[in-house]
């Protein structure tokens, strides 16, 4: 399981028993972290991946919203609603 943008303060629900049956192991880690200990090759290789992924549709991002740059105080006041709960 993948879960990233965890900072927005979205909490997930999931049931123990699937977490136990299923075998499913969640994993958390600072994505930038982990890129700063990569190689410049292994950077593309990594972020090529995920963008590969993403084109695919096997990774499929929730997206709060679409601001242009002249609502970009609409967009911040939004960023910070969203952290609010």
């Amino acid at each position: 399981m993948l879960i990233y943008g965890v900072l927005s303060s979205m909490d997930a629900v999931v049931g123990l028993s699937d977490l136990i049956f299923r075998g499913i192991k969640v994993h958390g880690f600072w994505v930038s972290t982990y890129l700063s200990r990569l190689s410049p090759n292994e950077q593309k290789e990594f972020m090529g991946h995920a963008i590969g992924l993403l084109s695919e549709k096997v990774i499929d991002p929730l997206i709060g919203g679409k601001y242009t740059l002249d609502q970009v105080k609409d967009a911040v006041k939004k960023s910070l609603v969203m952290l609010s709960y």
